[in-house]
């Protein structure tokens, strides 16, 4: 199942993964759900939330297309991330960052890497 939920765990649309569809926007799957739950929140400025399995550039780009900002983590073998943050080895406390279109990329180590 997946859900659109506020920041209480409120729900406000969910979709239920019934097998691989055919889409022919060329898309994946995580952001095509995302689009679709949050059709009716978009072109509204608002910000939107989301985990590693859902956060990419395409996503990130498609909401900003309407309107609507992105924040989350996101998976370092995502596909058109740029080396420069990617590859990059950070010593601990050293933030790296990249921005393009107004989208920013930020790399930090804590304890271990993490990319947002």
């Amino acid at each position: 199942m997946f859900k659109l939920c506020d920041k209480h765990g409120y729900t406000f649309a969910f979709d239920l993964y019934a097998g691989k569809k055919d889409v022919d926007n060329g898309l994946v799957l995580a952001t095509n759900v995302v689009l679709k739950l949050a059709q009716l929140y978009l072109d509204a400025g608002r910000t939107l939330s989301t985990d590693n399995f859902y956060t990419s550039l395409p996503l990130a780009r498609a909401l900003l297309h309407q309107k609507t900002h992105s924040v989350g983590t996101l998976r370092a073998n995502r596909k058109g991330l740029p080396e420069t943050v990617c590859k990059k080895i950070n010593k601990r406390g050293i933030v790296s960052q990249q921005s393009k279109d107004g989208i920013i990329m930020l790399k930090w180590h804590d304890k271990r890497m993490y990319t947002s």
